[in-house]
């Protein structure tokens, strides 16, 4: 978009995106072209996460103090948070007991919060966890926290529903 001299501003659009390396983009990218950007990965630094994130985030720091990684690692911190979380109930490392353990938990913890179950009436199956997840917004190039979300809640306000459901049919992604 950048390239082809698109501009969020005069557009009165937004860029936006589940999934992506912010550092890798304003590597190529006027980080101001940037500001007002959303997504769901915050910095690691950023002040609205909790006591642990920062501890963590401090502790790779001090081990490994010229190497970091993206935003998008929050996807994997997250699942290997609820991976724990399902060994020390099943109290095993077993595949297939892990996954018991879990879908017998009606939430499961996750780094940002609990997750409940869901996705029977898309997937055919309740398989994806759905935790609050943080929204970020790009403000003077660095990306912060704005709100907390969770997608069932979202699900249920106005239309949302039927917009979702009606866009995953055209695309055949839903019967």
């Amino acid at each position: 978009a950048h390239a082809q001299g698109w501009n969020a501003v005069a557009t009165g659009g937004c860029v936006t995106s589940a999934c992506w390396d912010f550092h890798a983009i304003t590597a190529k990218v006027p980080v101001k072209w940037m500001d007002g950007a959303v997504s769901n990965f915050p910095d690691f630094d950023d002040p609205q996460l909790s006591a642990a994130h920062h501890e963590f985030w401090d502790a790779w720091k001090e081990r490994f103090p010229r190497h970091s990684f993206s935003e998008i690692v929050w996807e994997f911190q997250g699942g290997l948070g609820v991976w724990k979380y399902g060994v020390e109930k099943a109290g095993s490392v077993d595949p297939m007991k892990v996954y018991k353990a879990l879908k017998a938990s009606k939430t499961v913890p996750h780094s940002f919060g609990p997750g409940d179950w869901w996705g029977k009436e898309v997937f055919g199956i309740s398989n994806l966890l759905v935790p609050n997840w943080p929204i970020t917004e790009v403000r003077d190039g660095k990306p912060h926290i704005v709100a907390h979300m969770n997608f069932i809640d979202w699900l249920k306000e106005g239309h949302n529903r039927e917009i979702l459901y009606s866009t995953l049919k055209k695309w055949k992604m839903m019967k």
